[in-house]
């Protein structure tokens, strides 16, 4: 399957990269500074920026599926930086005609972390968790 990863320098999207390869899978790394990737035997690199939608567009024509691993660059403070990028990704996936994707979020995106520990986390993420339920269409 053709995968294009967005997010593939961050600790998840490297973890993605390396599982999608070994898997078989031909990938695509989008990413603003090339040089992080780790993994770059079997990967073909598309630098570029997510708040670019059309760099997005390019990036995913051609490709079976998406992988989102996406994070604001302020990830405590309030941003609308992921639903911005997450949007530039889902017209870029309506204009190619790609219908899949895993979007990887933050635990507590739905509330269900339970107990003390759970709701205090939630609290402590609740500007990133916020981002990401307006990018999933839930805030």
């Amino acid at each position: 399957m053709k995968i294009v990863v967005f997010g593939s320098t961050g600790g998840v999207g490297q973890h993605v990269v390396r599982h999608a390869v070994a898997a078989g899978h031909i990938v695509t790394a989008f990413v603003r500074s090339p040089e992080k990737l780790e993994v770059t035997d079997g990967v073909t690199i598309v630098q570029g920026d997510a708040f670019d939608a059309e760099s997005v567009a390019r990036a995913i024509d051609g490709q079976d599926a998406v992988i989102s691993c996406l994070s604001s660059s302020i990830p405590m403070k309030p941003s609308t930086e992921v639903a911005q990028m997450t949007q530039n990704i889902v017209a870029g996936m309506q204009r190619a005609g790609v219908d899949r994707i895993a979007y990887c979020a933050s635990a507590g995106v739905d509330g269900e972390l339970t107990g003390t520990v759970g709701k205090s986390m939630m609290w402590l993420l609740r500007n990133p968790l916020a981002d990401h339920k307006a990018a999933l269409g839930k805030g």
